[in-house]
């Protein structure tokens, strides 16, 4: 039997997008790197979080694009400007600070 009283919705992803820039702005945050898949949507989600993100007064560090899940660890590395897995975690402080 269907339930009429239960009723389902989501977010889109640049409505989730934008509520997360402004969540991490009331956290804080005010310098970040953006990380998104590349295809259409990726690209979307990204214009939405960083004109948000802007218009609250935030720094985007980079943005880097992926195209795999499996070079993902490779592009983080490339955003955080880590030349080796080995590096030290304040080693970022050039990036975000």
């Amino acid at each position: 039997p269907q339930n009429n009283k239960v009723v389902e919705f989501a977010l889109s992803p640049t409505t989730e997008a934008q509520q997360a820039a402004e969540k991490a702005i009331r956290d804080g945050h005010h310098r970040t790197i953006v990380l998104a898949p590349s295809n259409p949507l990726g690209q979307r989600m990204v214009d939405a979080f960083e004109q948000k993100w802007q218009s609250l007064g935030g720094t985007i560090a980079t943005t880097q694009y992926y195209t795999a899940t499996d070079t993902l660890a490779k592009n983080i590395r490339a955003a955080l400007q880590v030349t080796s897995g080995k590096q030290q975690p304040h080693q970022t402080g050039q990036v975000l600070p």
